[in-house]
């Protein structure tokens, strides 16, 4: 079973989840039964710049194991830097079991390729 803070667990999360295209600021939205939300906090100087983006995923459903993750994005520029920009994306689980949001992702990752993107499910 796959390590919960890898690269190819988050991404997958980040799929299914969809969410707000860039430059939305929509903050709220539903994935598959899960309740999403999303915090930006942004900063530009004369040196740097950053950018970090929370996203919490929720899921809530009768009957079923609660969990909760926070996917974490942190992007960090340096102005006359000659590299690129430093991109860490983690996920962290606040609250239920690994196995329960893994399940969760495995059943509606097909779900998401199969159908249309739509952030508003019933």
């Amino acid at each position: 079973m796959p390590r919960l803070g890898n690269a190819r667990t988050i991404s997958e999360l980040e799929f299914i989840i969809g969410g707000p295209g860039p430059g939305s600021d929509a903050a709220v939205w539903t994935a598959h039964g899960a309740q999403c939300t999303r915090d930006i906090h942004r900063y530009t100087g004369a040196v740097y710049s950053y950018y970090f983006e929370i996203v919490r995923v929720l899921f809530a459903a009768p009957r079923q194991r609660e969990w909760e993750a926070i996917i974490v994005k942190e992007l960090w520029r340096f102005h006359q830097a000659k590299g690129e920009s430093r991109l860490t994306k983690s996920l962290k689980l606040i609250r239920g079991r690994a196995t329960d949001l893994q399940a969760w992702s495995r059943i509606n990752r097909d779900r998401a390729i199969a159908k249309p993107r739509s952030n508003d499910e019933p």
